[in-house]
């Protein structure tokens, strides 16, 4: 029986340098695990990955619509109101 837990948060993008440097040296997450097309970081709790969309279209052709709007959100904590 699975256990409903989050165990792993994956973010799908087209521009995946982009978004490893942003979460890496603008948020200062430290890089785990970096192949190229996927990369996934430290986080205490859930993994935490990006990982280019056309890893998955060979499994499924949604991965190919374009994405629009906000289809998620994450939230982190912070120390100092005055510098979030």
């Amino acid at each position: 029986m699975m256990k409903a837990q989050i165990n792993l948060i994956t973010i799908w993008t087209n521009t995946i340098d982009k978004m490893k440097n942003f979460y890496n040296q603008v948020l200062g997450f430290t890089i785990e695990n970096d192949l190229g097309k996927y990369v996934e970081f430290e986080n205490d709790g859930a993994r935490f990955a990006i990982c280019m969309r056309d890893v998955m279209y060979a499994y499924s052709s949604e991965y190919r619509k374009a994405s629009f709007g906000q289809s998620f959100e994450l939230a982190f904590p912070c120390e100092n109101r005055k510098r979030c």
